[in-house]
């Protein structure tokens, strides 16, 4: 969503910047139904850590968790 005044909103041209799927290091392959909430833990001023909330996709996500994504300049 874009907003000029932050109440007035419309969709924005691209509102897709990411699919919601996540390759983890042991190279496993899991997709989502949601990603969201997204929050930025800030050090010094600077952004460190991209926490998500994230709902599994199928039928065996019972369960919703949290995903800390660490941000490297």
């Amino acid at each position: 969503m874009e907003s000029e005044d932050g109440l007035d909103r419309h969709i924005s041209p691209n509102p897709l910047v990411t699919q919601f799927a996540l390759d983890w290091d042991d190279g496993t392959h899991q997709e989502f139904e949601r990603l969201e909430m997204p929050k930025l833990l800030l050090e010094k001023g600077r952004p460190r850590v991209l926490y998500l909330a994230a709902l599994p996709s199928g039928e065996s996500a019972e369960h919703s968790f949290n995903i800390a994504v660490p941000l490297h300049h």
